[in-house]
């Protein structure tokens, strides 16, 4: 048997990220003890999807991007079909690549559909996340450099992966860093993130505001992934 409570508990903090404030305490199916743990709202929710899609119960500690992914990918066409769903812009072009992003929140988490320009070698900004993220890439191949360090130094690349159209990964801890530099054509993708982590991540200069995108730019982007997940049938 299970027991699960909900409320606010800004004190406490999530078992799976380790990111203060909780909204969920619960034993039993989704952690497999009677234990109480405590998790913030995406780690809950995606300990719940890992339950319905019949997986294993994850290890205390741990986090699944991918899962959230799954959840969202599965509810985009309706989001995408509802006029009440709200989206937000933003140019991002403090540093190479440029990114112009479309982007709004789901459920617990925040989304951004990406139309990533090519740049040259060694122009891409090597950086980490301030939050535990999964994508997908919908068009083109990207080149990614992959890294591991603290601080805001950074740290060896230790590897360097070409990554095309329809692949997926996650990023769940604090110190990974990576760049990632399209090739040939903008890259379409996909980003699902949850709670902001306390950690240093490179922002635009002090005085400088990213702008917002045209309307143009902005239905484009959407127009792309409305194509992508229709909501007749399913992605890709």
């Amino acid at each position: 048997m299970a027991d699960t409570t909900r409320g606010d508990m800004p004190k406490a903090v999530c078992a799976d990220c380790g990111v203060k404030g909780c909204e969920f305490s619960h034993n039993g199916l989704l952690v497999n003890t009677r234990d109480w743990k405590t998790f913030c709202g995406p780690c809950f929710a995606t300990r719940s999807g890992d339950y319905r899609a019949g997986r294993p119960v994850r290890p205390i500690g741990t986090l699944s991007m991918l899962t959230a992914l799954e959840m969202l990918e599965e509810d985009l066409p309706s989001w995408f079909s509802n006029p009440k769903s709200e989206w937000n812009t933003l140019d991002v072009n403090y540093h190479q690549p440029f990114v112009k992003r479309v982007w709004g929140y789901w459920d617990s988490y925040r989304i951004s559909l990406h139309k990533i320009f090519p740049c040259k070698e060694g122009e891409a900004l090597f950086h980490p996340h301030p939050w535990p993220s999964a994508m997908r890439i919908l068009s083109g191949r990207y080149e990614m450099a992959i890294g591991f360090g603290s601080g805001d130094e950074p740290p060896p690349i230790v590897a360097k992966l070409i990554l095309p159209a329809g692949t997926v990964y996650e990023m769940t801890h604090p110190d990974g860093w990576r760049y990632v530099r399209p090739l040939d054509e903008p890259a379409f993708s996909l980003l699902v993130t949850a709670n902001p982590w306390k950690r240093w991540s490179p922002k635009p200069k002090e005085g400088e505001k990213l702008q917002p995108l045209s309307d143009d730019d902005k239905n484009e982007i959407l127009e792309f992934f409305k194509q992508k997940y229709p909501l007749e049938k399913s992605p890709r």
